[in-house]
């Protein structure tokens, strides 16, 4: 008898163990779909957390304020000028910009755009954008990269005189990268005519990025656009560009030059453009770690119940393992047996597994709208489990390899 058994004598034993090989089988199998598609949700919230939002972060704060004392109807725009005046004489501030919103404050005006003026049936084929409208300087503040054309001259400006109405009044814009192939495809969209309704509006410059305000898991988060429109409410957001060694102090200092400014306004959303971004993405943050913990778990358990059950089949086969002990096999021709037989296992619980993976899958993308999972997945998973399962029943596989050739005789 050879001393290390062909896979024949393997699958024959297998075979005599029906019972415990198809417990093993649903675990393996049950244990991949889910280590699979928490991968693929895990993986998405973290893309999602480390999404680019185009600006130059670093250094850059904000601090809002609403004017309680105005009436319906005034000119907030000669306030908020008032109030960028006193924020640029603040010791360490560099650049002081006014803005309606931001990416990942959630909040923007969102507008349709077409490539073709609208007919009166409907636009048809029109783009939903995340719109921004902010003071002159708003674009170097932000720290945005221009890749074509040009940022707006101050005579293409318009005041905001109606919650956004001035969007259908405003001659140019600024596109992100993504909306000009969105629209434009590979044609160059620089130069090119877009509709706001009826209005016609030119493209004097593309931006390479620009987040939106609220990105989702899965989609185009850069359909954005800027639009010169002064912004014009009671609430307004103020960006401050200083030494990011320096910068909360001179937010603190900002909000007071603010207040002096205007007693009448109330201070609030003190803060750099990190913990913005920290604040935003802190549920996908929560989410990941629960989901991280949640897979450790499920394989810790995996690797249990893997260990339990080999160890069972460890007991009931004492005797055999001492026959083939008093036939020449060594302890690692033991060890080497249990290890093929539970990956021929493995094998066939990741075979049923693919099947189970994706039919969750396809659920999460019905309920969910998870995307699609890649092979990348299913190569990890795969990788995981087999590593898991080795590990499980390495243990087993040596304890039957200490069982002595005598073990034959006392009928074990």
């Amino acid at each position: 008898m050879t001393a290390r058994v062909h896979l024949g004598h393997i699958l024959h034993s297998l075979r005599r163990h029906q019972l415990t090989v198809l417990i093993l089988i649903i675990e393996v199998a049950f244990s991949f779909s889910v280590v699979c598609n928490m991968a693929l949700m895990a993986s998405h919230r973290v893309l999602a957390s480390h999404q680019e939002s185009g600006l130059q972060e670093s250094g850059l704060g904000m601090l809002s304020s609403t004017d309680r004392s105005s009436a319906s109807g005034d000119n907030h725009w000669v306030r908020t000028v008032e109030a960028m005046r006193a924020i640029e004489a603040v010791s360490g501030v560099e650049a002081v910009a006014a803005v309606q919103s931001l990416p990942l404050n959630g909040s923007s005006y969102n507008i349709s755009f077409s490539r073709s003026l609208p007919t009166d049936s409907g636009s048809g084929g029109g783009v939903q954008v995340s719109a921004f409208i902010g003071s002159p300087n708003m674009v170097n503040v932000l720290g945005l990269e221009i890749s074509k054309g040009r940022s707006f001259t101050r005579d293409e400006y318009v005041l905001n005189k109606d919650q956004g109405a001035a969007l259908t009044e405003a001659g140019s814009v600024l596109v992100s990268e993504q909306l000009a192939r969105k629209l434009f495809g590979s044609r160059n969209a620089l130069g090119q005519v877009v509709y706001v309704e009826r209005h016609p509006m030119r493209i004097v410059g593309i931006v390479r990025h620009l987040l939106s305000p609220a990105p989702t898991l899965g989609a185009e988060n850069e359909l954005t656009a800027i639009v010169p429109v002064l912004p014009n409410s009671d609430t307004t957001a103020f960006l401050v560009r200083a030494k990011p060694t320096d910068l909360d102090r001179t937010l603190h200092r900002s909000a007071q030059a603010l207040f002096a400014a205007n007693p009448n306004g109330v201070i609030e959303n003190v803060g750099t453009y990190e913990d913005l971004r920290t604040k935003y993405f802190q549920h996908d943050v929560a989410m990941l770690r629960l989901m991280t913990y949640a897979l450790v778990a499920l394989l810790v358990v995996t690797i249990i119940g893997i260990a339990g059950l080999v160890s069972f089949w460890v007991s009931r086969r004492g005797k055999s393992i001492g026959v083939r002990r008093a036939l020449g096999a060594l302890r690692s021709d033991i060890v080497y047996h249990f290890l093929v037989e539970n990956i021929c296992v493995v094998v066939a619980g990741l075979c049923v597994g693919i099947a189970g993976a994706y039919t969750l899958n396809a659920y999460l993308i019905r309920h969910y709208g998870e995307s699609p999972m890649s092979v990348i997945f299913l190569l990890f998973g795969i990788v995981l489990m087999v590593v898991a399962g080795q590990l499980a029943s390495l243990g087993p596989a040596i304890r039957a390899a200490k069982i002595p050739p005598s073990a034959a005789m006392r009928g074990r």
